[in-house]
């Protein structure tokens, strides 16, 4: 077997402070480094734990709020795993929330003005590749759609203004960690840059369209409360009490949802059911 050119990790001197169904993260005997290892062997891919420190190194050098990234590190068990500055106090906005789910509308105020913030970030264009781009190359040169399907699809697309801001393309409440009055972002594998509605339209995504169990993932909270998120964070983020105007919202987002995960899914691997959830809204919806 090929000696991996990763350097080892001795755990015996980190401790396990986070063990979740889909990861696990150690942090470092003086607190200052985490390292965090994909339960998901598919995750374990050293071409993702490149990327994702690619990404995060690019996304510090234009002035995105994410954690230092140091080093991909090998453990006596052949994990690969990706060491990060350690944040202490932190906590996503997911996790505050479920705790505290009487107050939904505090922390969509919270997370609508890290959203703000963060989409006004200016992407450099040559580090980089557009959203609108890629979500273009899902839609043509896979058979994700069919035919009719992607005319559609492209049509849509072709409403939205191209612009230079940062893109998160997971953007939901499990990714954004508060510190206080700070905030950070974290796993930014799919950044790129474009316009901020379809970020949005992902967050619509997330708490209109998926299964009990990836509502618990990312909120960790019963689906019920999914619909009062989206309605506190509409107002928020779009600084708007207007009924009209948040009716009008809702309607492009719904619309924007249907296509707007492509984008995510470039780098994972979608079971089959997945695709025919997002063909039928396109047939129902556009």
């Amino acid at each position: 077997m090929m000696e991996s050119h990763y350097q080892k990790i001795d755990l015996s001197q980190w401790t396990c402070f986070s063990n979740r169904s889909n990861s696990k993260s150690y942090v470092s005997a003086d607190r200052k480094w985490m390292v965090k290892f994909a339960s998901n062997a598919e995750c374990n891919d050293e071409n993702l734990l490149e990327r994702e420190r690619d990404t995060a190194l690019k996304a510090l050098s234009i002035g995105v709020k994410t954690p230092k990234v140091r080093d991909i590190v090998i453990d006596d068990e052949g994990r690969k795993g990706l060491i990060y500055e350690y944040i202490e106090g932190k906590k996503s906005i997911s996790r505050m929330m479920c705790g505290d789910l009487n107050n939904i509308d505090y922390y969509m105020k919270r997370f609508a003005e890290c959203a703000r913030d963060f989409h006004n970030t200016v992407c450099d264009t040559t580090l980089f590749e557009s959203f609108v781009g890629r979500i273009r190359g899902q839609i043509v040169d896979r058979d994700i759609l069919f035919d009719a399907q992607k005319v559609k699809a492209l049509k849509l697309l072709d409403t939205v203004e191209e612009k230079k801001f940062c893109v998160h393309g997971d953007f939901q409440t499990g990714n954004f960690i508060l510190v206080g009055d700070k905030y950070y972002v974290i796993d930014l594998n799919c950044l790129g840059y474009g316009n901020p509605e379809l970020d949005v339209a992902i967050f619509y995504h997330f708490c209109h369209y998926v299964p009990p169990e990836i509502v618990n993932d990312v909120f960790h909270c019963e689906p019920k409360y999914t619909s009062l998120m989206w309605d506190s964070f509409v107002r928020h983020y779009y600084d708007t009490n207007n009924e009209k105007a948040i009716d009008e919202i809702n309607e492009r987002m719904r619309k924007l949802a249907c296509i707007s995960m492509l984008g995510f899914f470039k780098f994972i691997d979608v079971e089959l059911g997945i695709y025919k959830s997002i063909r039928k809204r396109i047939d129902d919806i556009l």
